[in-house]
């Protein structure tokens, strides 16, 4: 007997969102890898769509983190490591209009 199909999800783009770009680099300009933990403290919605304050990760591609997001204030948490294997971490708190 085949499975019931699966609802077709339907994202709506949520007001305001904003573009939030970050680039990680070493201090010889080399980029950093690793992942970055975004923390929310508000919560968006747009029609049925809403955003929760969650905490969520992102993986650095070359060295840059590149997300959007719903305009609010967020906290950044970055665990990097360098190209010779050196672990460093970041914080950042950051406020989207």
């Amino acid at each position: 007997m085949p499975a019931d199909a699966l609802p077709i999800p339907r994202v709506e783009t949520v007001t305001a969102e904003r573009n939030l770009r970050r680039v990680y680099l070493d201090a010889l300009k080399r980029p950093l890898v690793g992942e970055v933990t975004i923390s929310g403290s508000q919560r968006a919605a747009a029609g049925t769509t809403v955003v929760v304050p969650a905490d969520v990760r992102a993986r650095l591609v070359d060295g840059v983190l590149e997300v959007s997001l719903p305009a609010g204030t967020y906290s950044l948490a970055a665990t990097l490591r360098t190209v010779d294997g050196v672990t460093v971490t970041d914080r950042e708190d950051v406020t989207l209009d």
